[in-house]
């Protein structure tokens, strides 16, 4: 998602619905984005809530 996107978002029904979550999204963006270069390995590890995976 580009902050384009999420301004675009943020217009519609949801966004104003709920603009925290639009909020929390922009706020965190830069920070979130690094990650993305992680590879498939990592990524599971960073989201699954399951230790045995």
């Amino acid at each position: 998602m580009r902050l384009t996107a999420a301004a675009a978002f943020a217009d519609s029904t949801l966004g104003k619905k709920y603009p925290a979550a639009v909020a929390s999204w922009v706020n965190a963006w830069d920070r979130f984005t690094p990650s993305l270069a992680f590879g498939p390995a990592l990524h599971k590890v960073s989201y699954t809530t399951n230790s045995i995976e």
